[in-house]
This record gives C-alpha cells, structure tokens and sequence, in this order.
C-alpha cells in the first residue's frame, strides 16, 4: 500500500492537471488532496481498506518516519497529504543536495575498493556484512580508531557495488537547531534517494567504545 501511495501522490505533483481532474471526477472541484480522499483514490472504498491507508500514513509509519510524505493539520481522514519537497524535486531530475543537510552531510565521491589499501579479510568481511548486492543493506557499526579507513571502507565497497553513499557527521548535526531525529531521517531520505547507503559518522563521539565480544 505504501508503494501504491507514493506513485499516485508522485502523478499529482509532477502533473497537478491529473489532481484537478480527479476533483472534478469526485465531483469535488478546488478541493486539496486529503487522506480520505486518496483512499478513495486507490481504490479503499470499504473500511478495511480505507483503515490500511490511513495506518500507512500514521504517526510513526513508514512513509512518515522517512519524511517521504507531509500531512496538514486536521481531524483524522480530513488531513491533506501530499509528497515530500525534495522526492518531488529528485523525481523531476534535480539531484542536488537536500539544503537542509548539507550543513553536515557530503556525497562520497570514491568510486571503487581498488583504491583502498586494506587487508583483504577487513574488506571481504565488512563487503559479506553490509550485503550490498542483491539483499536489503543491513545496519553494520565499524568500531576502530579514527583515521584507519572506516568510513572509505564503507564509501568503496558501496561504489563497487554501484551505490552512492552519504556521509553524515553526527557532532555537526547534533550541533544544529532543531531534532536530531528529523536530521537522521532526513540524511536517510537524501541516501535512499540517491539508491545509496547512509554512513553515520559519529567521530569523537563514541570514540573510547569498545567493541563487543566476538565483534
């Protein structure tokens, strides 16, 4: 439902004359895109269904958490939605840098794992790890010092694997105003966009963690 969801809010902002003929298909001109109203859009006209579009579009969804789509205010079914700013934007061709991180993110420009030097069992492991080919990506957390080649190891084996990859410098955005959360999902959105991995730097942070037993 969630993929169903994103391409008729995705038809709607690249072409707003569909969602001014589907108003007037509902008999409803001049009337926003509501929560309600997409239901019935996709096809939801009994409760069940109607129930499984509004759940995708609670607080704490999916599609809410990754900052893909944005809902007014309003009681329940009532609320407008519509597509994120910067999916609309990617979705029209325009793939630079979400404004609102680039304080503290930067696009990985290594381009394969030949460049690197590092011991070959360090780099079959952490590739075997992050599964980059052919399954969903894991969450992997390299623990060494800095300097010894961490993020570059992450940045190559993405870029071998025909990735991009995204940097976020956690002290620098933990440094801005507002939610670090927001900044999290927003560095997330920007990696996800460009069919790349997110790489959370948390430098000096957590720099006297130990790694775990058997790590």
């Amino acid at each position: 439902i969630e993929l169903r969801i994103v391409i008729a809010l995705a038809a709607m902002a690249i072409d707003p004359e569909l969602e001014r003929s589907y108003t007037i298909a509902f008999d409803a001109p001049g009337r926003r895109l509501d929560v309600g109203w997409l239901a019935l859009l996709l096809g939801a006209f009994d409760f069940a269904e109607r129930e499984q579009v509004v759940t995708a579009l609670a607080n704490g969804s999916t599609l809410r958490r990754h900052r893909l789509v944005v809902l007014g205010d309003g009681p329940h079914v009532f609320r407008s939605v519509r597509l994120a700013d910067r999916v609309v934007a990617q979705l029209r061709g325009d793939d630079a840098l979400d404004e609102t991180v680039a304080r503290y993110c930067r696009v990985s420009t290594r381009t394969s794992l030949a460049e690197l030097v590092m011991a070959p069992e360090v780099v079959a492991r952490v590739k075997r790890a992050l599964a980059l080919e052919g399954r969903t990506p894991a969450r992997v957390m390299l623990v060494g010092p800095d300097g010894i080649g961490k993020t570059s190891l992450v940045e190559a084996t993405a870029a071998t694997a025909g990735r991009g990859a995204l940097r976020l410098d956690l002290a620098l955005a933990l440094a801005e105003p507002g939610s670090i959360a927001d900044a999290i999902a927003a560095s997330g959105r920007e990696a996800a966009l460009r069919d790349g991995v997110l790489i959370v730097d948390t430098g000096a942070l957590v720099a006297e963690l130990e790694p775990p037993v058997g790590a």
